[in-house]
């Protein structure tokens, strides 16, 4: 009741001091614009505007002490407030509130709680997606805390204490510690090797290999290498199992290789190992060691051309992979390039490189009698006609199409990383999307070829097909 009584008594003073100021203007009745513009820099002004009173129980509640030529001038100021303030520029909005929200949070994260382990070396990123900032990594075989799950394969883990993500992709259940003591135990109640299981007939005859093959130590592609025979070898062949391979005369040892590249036939008199010139009339290249070679459907290699420096690239290889060679310097790129691959989380792997004529030859003739020959020349090359015989190509594939070569692969977080960065270590895809009336062939994301870095990041830039590039 009080204060009623003299806001109004304030209210009464206040008009008979308008009234007086028209007629007898006094310092004390300056308009605040004047002392705000007074203030300087439009910074000082706004710090000003803001400090103001913008309440009448604010004024009320210090006037005691006051001048009345104060208090009317206070109370000035509270009808130029809310306009004065209206005029300030909005603050900006921080960069935090303008970028969107991250992946994770756009997914949602159901919470879990259960351990697993790595099946790789894996990256940790700040983020569930392959461009996130990495953050720190796991070692091969690590035990990790998962937290939360998350709708594209991703998960959220314990690590230290901030927001962590990995591919699940990458993780299993089983502690590949124990996995191992789980197989060492399985062996010891199995035979000791494949051979041994199957039985071995013996037998005694010669063969001929038809391209550069693996010796090993079992009867089975994870057998140890022990040695090589090159294409065109004599091989005494001792003992035959039900599985296709066979034991051949090697040292003191017992040594297998796969029955399947092994033929009746001398190459070296063979009438059919070259070429008839009336079933193919495409130009014959001059330089078929060069690195630059084009080799395609109006391009071929001789039928006799060995690439030289072939050997087997220290990579990962997918199951039952028998043509594991290339030539010495595109062997070391691609190591380079599983090497990077496995740093940012994509496990690669090798799935076909050098094949000579003659397999060449055995394989094209195998896909026209399922396929007809129409279809067959879209996706293999006749024989001279395949990059594979220069031993600069490799077909490439991942866990995740369960190491087929489809074109599948190519939406893959493997598939999408060759497209990205094979060029950086000398390879480019050779058979690209939508391009197959160019390159003669249907798109194919596994198939690299080695060109070396300077060319292959020139022909990658350029978004042309090497045909293109080249001029053809």
């Amino acid at each position: 009741m009080e204060e009623n009584k003299l806001i109004f008594f304030i209210i009464l003073i206040l008009v008979s001091l308008s009234a007086l100021s028209l007629l007898f203007p006094v310092p004390y009745f300056s308009n605040p614009a004047t002392d705000i513009s007074a203030a300087g820099a439009p910074e000082e002004q706004a710090a000003a505007i803001k400090s103001l009173p913008d309440t009448l129980g604010e004024i009320i509640e210090n006037h005691e002490g006051l001048p009345f030529g104060e208090v009317h001038r206070k109370l000035q100021k509270v009808v130029m407030i809310t306009s004065l303030k209206e005029e300030l520029p909005e603050e900006e909005p921080s960069k935090e509130e303008e970028e969107s929200s991250s992946v994770a949070e756009e997914l949602g994260i159901s919470e879990v709680s259960y351990i697993r382990y790595t099946t790789t070396a894996l990256n940790i990123r700040a983020d569930a997606h392959i461009e996130a900032e990495r953050i720190g990594g796991f070692s091969e075989g690590a035990e990790v805390h998962v937290i939360g799950e998350l709708s594209n394969d991703w998960v959220q883990v314990a690590y230290q204490d901030t927001e962590a993500f990995v591919h699940g992709g990458y993780l299993q259940e089983i502690d590949p510690a124990e996995e191992a003591d789980e197989e060492s135990s399985k062996e010891e109640e199995e035979p000791s090797s494949v051979a041994e299981e199957l039985g071995i007939s013996e037998v005694s005859y010669i063969r001929y290999t038809t391209t550069p093959l693996n010796i090993r130590s079992d009867a089975h592609i994870d057998g140890e290498r022990i040695g090589g025979f090159s294409e065109g070898a004599e091989v005494h062949v001792i003992g035959e199992l039900s599985n296709d391979w066979v034991q051949v005369a090697y040292g003191d040892t017992e040594a297998f290789v796969h029955g399947g590249y092994l033929q009746e036939t001398d190459p070296a008199e063979d009438p059919q190992a070259e070429p008839d010139p009336d079933e193919d009339d495409a130009t014959v290249v001059g330089n078929p060691g060069a690195i630059d070679v084009l080799v395609n459907r109006e391009y071929r290699l001789p039928a006799d051309f060995t690439p030289p420096n072939l050997v087997e690239p220290n990579v990962s290889m997918a199951p039952n992979t028998n043509h594991r060679l290339l030539r010495s310097e595109a062997a070391s790129a691609l190591e380079a390039l599983f090497d990077a691959a496995t740093e940012d989380g994509i496990i690669l792997y090798a799935r076909s490189g050098y094949r000579s004529y003659s397999t060449q030859e055995t394989l094209f003739n195998n896909y026209v009698a399922e396929h007809g020959y129409e279809e067959a020349t879209r996706f293999s090359a006749k024989p001279g006609h395949s990059e594979h015989q220069t031993g600069l190509a490799m077909d490439v594939t991942s866990e995740q199409v369960d190491y087929r070569l489809t074109q599948d692969f190519g939406n893959t977080p493997e598939g999408q990383w060759i497209t990205d960065n094979a060029h950086r270590y000398g390879f480019i895809i050779r058979y690209p999307q939508n391009k197959e009336s160019v390159t003669g062939y249907m798109y194919e994301p596994w198939h690299l070829r080695y060109l070396g870095v300077d060319l292959a990041t020139a022909v990658y830039e350029s978004g042309l097909t090497y045909e293109e590039y080249l001029g053809y």
